[in-house]
């Protein structure tokens, strides 16, 4: 009860202004919504970089296999075309 009491006398003393309160309003609307924008761009781009990540993973551990495959398939061959 006490803080009305002090909300109107600062209405009345003219110490606050209800003709701005739409626009003050309406720009914590915009700040909020742009927040939020950001906050969600950040995750999706989060979200984005994880699944690169586990691609690349997958990838390195094929490349990996592959190589140990090659390498078991041609340690017998000691002449060729690139071997001197």
């Amino acid at each position: 009860m006490e803080i009305l009491k002090k909300y109107l006398a600062d209405l009345q003393a003219g110490r606050l202004d209800l003709r701005t309160e739409r626009d003050d309003l309406t720009l914590a609307i915009e700040t909020l919504k742009q927040t939020w924008s950001w906050w969600r761009t950040g995750e999706r781009e989060r979200s984005d970089y994880e699944e690169a990540t586990e691609e690349m993973e997958k990838a390195i551990n094929a490349l990996t296999a592959s190589m140990e495959v090659l390498k078991e398939a041609t340690e017998d061959h000691k002449t060729g075309v690139c071997a001197k």
